[in-house]
């Protein structure tokens, strides 16, 4: 029996991210298993941060009415074929899911309950500091976390009530796998993830291949990964994020930062020999770790074996997680 009459989830339109793709990820899931739920697209202000996102409604009786927006599934998220809508029925029967980011969406509804999906640390911290109060957010309020980082922060903040919903890398990711193109000796990073220690890094072996994940479509990032010995990410790892896992699938060796959920084996299953302090101090050793992946990529790349067997179970964990959640 599912807890709630109707589930919504608050999701930016025509925006691929790894947030968005979990939105659409959850409510694909929960459809196929009978639960009723849609996406609830909002107007978005582009600002410095994305956090003056805002729910256009208008008010019918126990209906709020949110603006239609024209073609909101983004095209590499129609697999998940997530229904939308643009109702929300405000019942104490029924549940409307904000992402972290957008707390100061919690007063929408009378009666309608709340959850809050803690996809991002760092976004968290901004979206509190706008909202400027803890205790409404504990008020008969669900709380769902992507990362064990996350799991911590919630109870840092003794918020109860909380359930893991994580996410999963697709399944089409396996179709860009294909073991006879040979890897090269170059190392990927995202120009996005903690660039300023990543410039130290490439600047201090002038002797590596080093190339951006930037001005690619999705599957140009996939042949890449497919292609590259190495990725590195000395980003703050604010969630569970996706390229690392979608490196490791791809056959890449991973680096990583001990910033954020990087910090934990639960989120990162990596070996503890490829995570590094982000020190002047370590820039040597990184170094030799780096050119290790690439001459003798063989030999470490099966260490990353288990991370992949982890990240393989993802999808069967997350579709158990919203049983749990959101089932009797």
């Amino acid at each position: 029996m599912n807890k709630f009459e109707n589930i919504y989830m608050v999701c930016p339109p025509n925006t691929e991210t790894g947030g968005p793709e979990a939105c659409h990820q959850l409510i694909g899931e929960m459809s196929k298993l009978g639960i009723k739920a849609n996406l609830i697209y909002y107007k978005k202000k582009k600002t410095l941060n994305n956090l003056r996102g805002r729910l256009d409604q208008s008010i019918r009786e126990d209906t709020i009415i949110t603006p239609n927006t024209r073609a909101p599934v983004p095209k590499a998220y129609e697999c998940y074929e997530a229904p939308f809508t643009d109702t929300i029925v405000d019942s104490a029967n029924n549940l409307l899911i904000l992402p972290e980011n957008l707390l100061h969406l919690i007063h929408i509804g009378k009666n309608i309950k709340k959850g809050i999906w803690w996809l991002s640390v760092d976004n968290a911290l901004l979206a509190i500091s706008r909202l400027g109060s803890i205790p409404m957010l504990r008020s008969k309020v669900m709380h769902f976390y992507q990362s064990d980082y996350a799991r911590q922060f919630l109870e840092l903040l003794s918020l109860e009530n909380s359930f893991p919903l994580s996410d999963y890398i697709s399944e089409k990711i396996s179709s860009y796998k294909d073991e006879s193109v040979p890897r090269d000796k170059f190392v990927v990073y995202n120009p996005k993830k903690g660039i300023e220690y990543t410039k130290k890094v490439i600047q201090s072996f002038p002797e590596l291949q080093f190339v951006p994940l930037i001005d690619m479509t999705k599957d140009q990032v996939y042949q890449t990964l497919n292609k590259a010995s190495l990725y590195i990410d000395f980003g703050d790892h604010p969630g569970k994020d996706r390229i690392p896992r979608e490196a490791a699938l791809l056959g890449c060796c991973v680096i990583t930062s001990r910033n954020g959920s990087a910090k934990n084996l639960k989120d990162v299953f990596i070996p503890e020999e490829f995570k590094f302090e982000k020190k002047e101090d370590n820039l040597k050793v990184i170094g030799e770790s780096m050119i290790s992946c690439i001459e003798n990529f063989p030999d470490q790349t099966i260490k990353f074996n288990d991370y992949r067997a982890e990240i393989c179970r993802e999808k069967n964990i997350f579709i158990d997680e919203i049983k749990s959640a959101f089932t009797n």
